[in-house]
């Protein structure tokens, strides 16, 4: 079909001005340029494109100029305290985006005006810099000299460690890490110092050095729980078992909270647990059981850990052992028994698992849990018939169960050990008592259907979903099962009627359509398919629709009436992200019609505005131009 020239260069770029970018994101678009990933994903973050678009009315000049005063409006606040965070990110990313970072930090090191808090304030400001730059060597130069300059600065002797660190002078770190210290640095950036020194010690093997930082810090911050609690998990982390324990058995005896209390002594079960002492690490976990609420949250996790315990080890019977000890203090408890048969059964002792759960079900016959539990064993012994039998106990009691029919019913069914045509018969009529039970319930019918299809009962299947069908005639997918079904039976144009009852009479509305179209696509019905979405583009398709209906229009090389639509689309389109949508498919749609390299030299020869610089990198892009993306990135 041919291409009216109008559809191609004519796409309305300048009716709403939504290929209009402001330039400070050409290093974004630049790096996502060289990903490749122009065409599959989204091209500028949601907070560029916001911004780009709450100042769309700007020439590019007044934008460049808010986004100076921005810049030094955080270079002050930078100034008055030198730390990373939100103010040093702002700096640090006008600069790169305004390729002048190299001069900034060149002003910053040869400013020799003011005093020494001054300029060692800059020489600190030019050492986070650097860091952020990843140049290291080049951090800790600077902050050597700010270290000089600001004597009662901790936090510069902090970053200078850090730097020292990135260029493997670890000693030297410590050093610089022990004069922040010293320094007497604030309470909240006292931990992070603490923190690093302390691991830093840990990471070369000096126990003692490393310990002699965690006491330190608690003496310098006495009775803060928090603290201790980072502490104690820090010394874990680094194998400081020992240590780690004695923090945790003093805060679950100290800590406010009773939660509070209840983590420590787990952690500290756990840490006797890595110090080689399981039992008590038991012995502990159950004290705290004791003073849990059965069936919370936490009464679960701290049995599984006692199970962990012993499964850490492949210690099952270990563990089968543990409940059987708590089994026989208290032969009344169902749940034990249950437990043990689990545990049994993972421990690969069947018959035993079997005989416990046997036991439990004769203790309490109504306990769906536990014949589900011995279901499941007795299955993994190949035993259908007698699991069989419990499903017919469990239906007994619960009649209206569908899910004990339908697995008793798949049960039979998968028995080796009978004639395949007498297992489906006897499925079959299984599957029949639920049906005329519920045979007013279309999700019941329509899971017998799927359990029919199964036994090759091609026309029972058939018939309970026309049953669902005609129970919930408003509801599709059961219409969607039943054409699915005949088109797998190649029953094509029966297949092809049911589908099209989905949007047929008072049903058909413009979703309707839209699913129906998407059935059709799915099973590469192409005729089908468009003709449903041309009826469903009579009706007020929204942008997400539109986009999907041009996209299956290209695909079918309808790439005219593909753009046509995108024309639609862009007249809804109301966010950033829907125009980035709407201009990767129509560079997707070009180069599928083989007139991308036409569309290219419209654009370059016309091409004024970043958005129109933009537009074209992103088609050099999708046709492999990668170095022609990059000069019109820079353009």
């Amino acid at each position: 079909m041919p291409i009216n020239k109008s559809m191609l260069f004519g796409s309305g770029r300048s009716n709403s001005g939504w290929f209009r970018v402001v330039p400070p994101v050409r290093v974004l678009l630049a790096a996502t340029l060289i990903q490749g990933a122009l065409i599959q994903g989204t091209m500028v973050g949601a907070a560029h494109a916001q911004d780009a678009s709450s100042r769309a009315d700007l020439a590019p000049d007044e934008v460049n100029n808010a986004a100076k005063q921005a810049a030094d409006r955080f270079f002050d606040v930078l100034k008055r305290r030198p730390r990373r965070g939100i103010a040093l990110d702002r700096v640090y990313g006008y600069h790169v985006q305004n390729r002048s970072l190299d001069s900034f930090l060149e002003s910053l090191e040869n400013d020799s005006s003011g005093n020494d808090a001054q300029r060692g304030t800059r020489m600190f400001i030019l050492g986070l810099m650097q860091t952020q730059r990843g140049k290291a060597a080049a951090a800790e130069n600077a902050l050597s000299v700010a270290e000089e300059l600001l004597p009662d600065e901790a936090m510069v002797c902090f970053e200078r460690g850090r730097a020292l660190l990135a260029i493997g002078e670890t000693e030297r770190a410590a050093d610089a890490f022990e004069r922040a210290i010293d320094r007497g640095p604030a309470r909240n950036e006292a931990l992070p110092i603490y923190t690093e020194l302390g691991q830093l010690y840990a990471r070369v093997g000096d126990r003692e050095k490393s310990l002699r930082v965690w006491k330190r810090l608690e003496q310098q911050i006495p009775g803060d729980q928090r603290i201790q609690t980072q502490i104690a998990a820090t010394l874990a982390r680094e194998g400081q078992y020992d240590e780690a324990l004695r923090r945790y058995t003093e805060l679950a005896k100290t800590a406010r909270k009773e939660d509070d209390q209840i983590a420590a002594a787990i952690g500290a079960a756990e840490m006797r647990r890595k110090l080689d002492q399981p039992d008590q690490a038991v012995a502990d976990l159950e004290a705290i059981l004791a003073r849990l609420r059965p069936g919370s949250w936490l009464y679960r996790d701290v049995r599984n850990r006692i199970e962990d315990g012993f499964i850490r080890g492949g210690d099952y019977d270990g563990l089968a052992k543990y409940y059987q000890a708590k089994l026989d203090a208290a032969p009344d408890d169902l749940s034990l028994r249950t437990r043990l048969g689990g545990i049994l059964m993972r421990a690969g002792r069947l018959q035993d698992a079997i005989g416990m759960l046997r036991e439990a079900v004769e203790r309490a016959p109504d306990d769906a849990d536990v014949r589900l539990s011995l279901i499941e064993v007795l299955e993994k012994t190949g035993d259908r018939e007698a699991a069989a039998k419990q499903y017919e106990a469990l239906t007994q009691r619960d009649a209206g169960n569908p899910d004990y029919l339908l697995r008793w019913g798949e049960l039979v069914a998968s028995d080796p050990k009978v004639d395949p045509e007498q297992r489906a018969e006897r499925a079959v009529a299984i599957w029949k008592r639920l049906a005329d039970a519920r045979n007013d319930d279309a999700v019941v019918l329509s899971q017998i259907a799927d359990r029919y299809r199964s036994v090759k009962r091609d026309e029972d299947a058939i018939e309970l979903y026309r049953r669902a069908i005609e129970i919930d005639p408003t509801s599709p997918q059961y219409r969607e099962y039943l054409g699915e079904y005949l088109l797998q039976l190649d029953r094509k144009p029966e297949a092809i009627e049911v589908w099209k009852s989905i949007a047929a009479g008072d049903r058909r509305d413009r979703d309707a359509l839209v699913r129906l179209a998407e059935v059709f696509t799915t099973f590469k019905l192409r005729d089908e398919a468009i003709a449903a979405w041309d009826d469903a583009a009579s009706t007020d398709l929204d942008f997400g629709q539109r986009l999907r209906y041009a996209s299956v229009l290209s695909d079918n090389e309808s790439y005219e009436r593909a753009l046509e639509t995108l024309e639609e689309a862009a007249e809804l389109a109301e966010t950033p992200e829907d125009r980035e949508q709407l201009l990767t498919q129509r560079i997707k749609t070009y180069k599928d019609s083989g007139t991308l390299d036409q569309r290219i030299a419209q654009v370059a020869k016309d091409a004024t505005s970043a958005g129109d610089f933009r537009e074209l990198a992103m088609m050099h892009s999708a046709g492999g131009q990668m170095t022609d993306a990059a000069t019109a990135i820079d353009r």
